[in-house]
């Protein structure tokens, strides 16, 4: 180990030592190179705003001997042209690696990295098109003449139109060339269509994203002998001649996915036996020729999905001879049945997807050779019924899926031959019952029957799933729950029995599904809950919202559940008769769309990290009802009834640093604006004492002013003035009280009869308002302290002397 350390000091004192040796240009970034730990080669990268200009890279400086790995970035939004520095790239000799981003090059004039003999990856991607349709990149026939170690290159984006032949013919030891997201028309202009090119060792051609309409006989495939990977896919190809691969005799992989192609011609794949992956999905292929696959004995991956093949194009002499194919995709096409010597010869297939046909019959015995077939997926087809030797013959398969079909009924043996099945799915059919059939399963462990017409089971119709650990039967018809109904189930972990008809659960319904772990039973109508699941002590997640709940306490859940969804009930407290608070684990306590109309500090777990109780009819939040919830991130408290709200009901523990303060929100309730609200105007400048939280939607958060004579109502919290923050009162004494020799030196000052009066927090803001009395004369003994008098609207003939002295109005 500290030989390791000391190697990797020796390094970093090498490149600090090299960077400072050498005056390196300044728009660059040095990195040891971590491809070659041994050595103290240099990674660099520059980013320069156009390349070749006055002021761009300078080349020279960069320390030739210890640069192995060399990255310039251009300012994309600069579209100017940028010009390859030939002789400045040539003298980095030890480069292996040289990537050019984002330069808009119109051209790499000849013998361009001469120089660069131990280059073995080169990117260059100008991402042209940006500039204009018209911007491409040009290479000549001795663009690549130097480049002899080169393996990798990369000509992705550059909005290439055509390559010279001959362009590749010097890069002789190139395996992998990537021309995707170019605009290229036709396989005849990738550069390789002359003899001279034959001894390349070519192995990964990804033309993908490009403008090829057709594949013939002049293609120039012929010559990359060595080829085994080729990428044409996300083109325009809707031509293709069967002599077009003629020549790819190491051919392995094959992807013309995402064409236009119609039907595939007699012979295309016949001088390509080696074979192993043909993908051909999202086409619009209609027919295949007679024979297309035979003799692929190596073809291990067939994906057809997405085509308009019909049962007349697939039948007994589609997939002979495919003795090793392990995958199969027929998805998404237009097949109406399966003969039974389809797949005769597919006995090693693991994987068959035949789902999103219009399948409405399969012959017996159809997938009898399949003995090795795990998956087989035929959902959102036309089955209408499941016969007894349907699945004949599927000994070890593993998954099933049949959902979105039309199925009423199944055969009580349709399963007798499938007794390794782990997962089956019948969801979104038109089952009435608990199919029998599912009895022989042993080894089940999720079943999906939802989105059927079941309306009731019975005891033991789950008999024998000693293993099912998960039920789906969400949106049928079932009514209530009784004990028993579940019992043949003790390794259920998670059960779905949402959009029923439940009203009512007897008390031992879960008594031996002690493994549960989560249940949904939202949207049916149950009405109480008590002594349901207190005993699930494995249970974390339980979903009762949108039922009929109108009672709640604490001591119906288990202790160690973390989440609890009761939105959408009747329920009007949240109740902890035992005090439990401590106790229970609950996190997260979705109780929104209720008729909750207080919190107190017993209503919530002190775990509590997430709370939302929006939309209520809440009034009062009790003080110190957030107090010791310690963990809390979130409340969401909006669209309630409150008026008032006293800072202490908001108040924490103090939260340490290093933990964001809990988030608040307050919005679409009908506060008042009175004198002991205007905290809430402030509260988000409280941080300093971490014990209050951040109200997140205090732009939102309007409030109702008590008196305005500026023809507002409401106002948002943030736009409220100190003095719009006012109490009513009747009496009061002021602070300093002064006696005169006039009327109202009694300290106590009463607010004039007939008049309304108001006070901010300080008593800064003394308003008295006597407007529209429709009165004759002023009132009397109007405080001494009043500092807007409103008298508007009333019948006054004429103003005492004196009325008012001493008055701050």
């Amino acid at each position: 180990m500290w030989l390791l350390v000391l190697n990797l000091v020796l390094l970093v004192f090498t490149v600090t030592s090299s960077a400072a040796r050498y005056d390196g240009p300044v728009q660059c970034t040095w990195l040891p190179d971590n491809s070659d730990t041994t050595s103290s080669k240099l990674s660099l990268t520059c980013k320069v705003k156009i390349l070749g200009e006055a002021n761009s890279l300078n080349f020279s400086s960069i320390p030739a001997e210890v640069t192995s790995r060399l990255k310039i970035i251009c300012e994309n939004d600069l579209l100017y042209e940028s010009v390859l520095p030939t002789q400045g790239l040539q003298r980095l000799h030890e480069l292996v690696n040289l990537k050019i981003v984002n330069c808009k090059l119109l051209s790499i004039d000849p013998n361009s990295f001469l120089g660069l003999y131990n280059l073995k990856q080169l990117s260059i991607n100008t991402h042209n098109a940006n500039w204009g349709p018209g911007k491409s990149l040009e290479l000549s026939s001795l663009s690549l003449t130097g480049l002899k170690e080169l393996q990798v290159f990369d000509l992705s984006d550059n909005n290439i139109r055509s390559f010279p032949d001959g362009t590749f013919c010097s890069t002789t030891n190139l395996h992998t060339l990537n021309i995707t997201r170019n605009r290229l028309k036709n396989p005849e202009n990738f550069g390789f269509n002359i003899p001279e090119c034959g001894s390349s060792e070519l192995h990964n051609l990804d033309a993908s994203y490009n403008n090829l309409r057709s594949l013939n006989e002049a293609t120039g495939f012929s010559y990359l002998r060595r080829l085994q990977y080729l990428n044409l896919s996300s083109n325009n190809i809707s031509e293709i001649s069967g002599e077009s691969l003629a020549g790819l005799v190491s051919l392995k992989v094959i992807n013309l996915s995402n064409n236009r192609i119609e039907d595939l011609p007699h012979g295309l794949f016949a001088g390509s036996r080696e074979l192993r992956e043909i993908h051909l999905q999202n086409n619009s292929l209609f027919s295949l020729a007679k024979g297309i696959f035979h003799r692929l004995e190596q073809l291990l991956i067939l994906d057809l999905s997405g085509n308009s093949l019909t049962s007349n194009h697939i039948d007994a002499g589609t997939f002979l001879g495919l003795i090793r194919l392990i995958v199969l995709n027929l998805s998404h096409n237009s097949l109406t049945h399966i003969d039974g010597r389809t797949f005769k010869d597919l006995f090693f297939l693991q994987i068959l997807d035949l789902r999103n046909n219009s399948i409405g019959f399969i012959e017996d015995n159809s997938f009898l050779p399949l003995y090795n077939l795990h998956t087989l997926n035929l959902a959102e087809n036309r089955l209408n019924t499941i016969a007894p030797l349907l699945f004949n013959g599927l000994f070890i398969l593993s998954k099933l899926t049949l959902n979105n079909n039309l199925i009423s009924s199944i055969d009580v043996k349709a399963f007798h031959n499938c007794s390794s099945l782990k997962e089956l799915d019948l969801s979104s059919n038109a089952l009435d019952q608990v199919p029998e059939a599912i009895q022989e399963l042993t080894f089940l462990k999720t079943l999906d029957l939802g989105e059927n017409q079941i309306s009731d089971f019975r005891n033991g119709s789950f008999k024998n799933l000693n293993q099912l650990t998960g039920l789906r039967m969400i949106d049928n018809n079932i009514g209530n729950l009784t004990a028993g109904m579940l019992w043949d189930l003790p390794s259920l972990q998670v059960l779905n029995l949402a959009k029923n008809k439940i009203q009512g659960i007897e008390r031992d319904t879960f008594k031996r599904n002690t493994q549960l772990e989560a249940i949904r039973l939202d949207e049916n109508y149950i009405g109480e809950i008590n002594g349901i699941f207190a005993t699930l002590a494995s249970l974390l997640w339980l979903n009762l919202s949108d039922n009929h709940l109108v009672w709640f306490d604490y001591a119906f859940i288990p202790k160690n559940l973390k989440w609890l969804d009761i939105h959408g009930n009747f329920i009007e407290h949240l109740g902890n008769y035992y005090k439990i608070q401590d106790e229970i684990r609950i996190k997260t306590l979705d109780a929104s769309h209720n008729r909750i109309t207080e919190i107190s500090p017993m209503s919530i777990a002190n775990s509590i990290e997430l709370l939302f109780i929006n939309n209520n009819f809440i009034k009062t939040i009790h003080p110190n009802t957030f107090l010791d919830k310690t963990n809390l991130a979130r409340v969401d408290m909006y669209a309630n009834e409150l008026l008032n709200l006293d800072l202490s009901s908001l108040r924490l523990s103090s939260f340490p640093e290093n933990k964001s303060l809990p988030e608040v929100y307050l919005g679409g309730n009908p506060f008042h604006c009175d004198c002991n609200m205007e905290w809430l105007q402030l509260i988000n400048n409280m941080t300093d004492s971490r014990q209050y939280p951040k109200v997140m939607d205090l732009d939102n958060v309007l409030c109702k002013l008590t008196h305005s004579n500026r023809g507002m109502t409401h106002l948002p919290f943030n736009r409220a003035k100190t003095s719009d923050f006012l109490c009513t009162y009747e009496t009061h004494c002021f602070a300093l009280c002064h006696c005169c020799d006039f009327d109202a030196c009694d300290c106590e000052m009463t607010c004039p009869s007939g008049c309304s009066c108001y006070h901010d927090r300080t008593w800064n803001t003394n308003v008295v308002d006597c407007s529209s009395q429709n009165a004759a004369e002023i009132p009397e003994r109007i405080p001494m302290d009043a500092t807007d008098v409103h008298l508007d609207g009333n019948k006054f003939k004429a103003l005492k002397d004196h009325l008012f002295i001493g008055r701050k109005t």
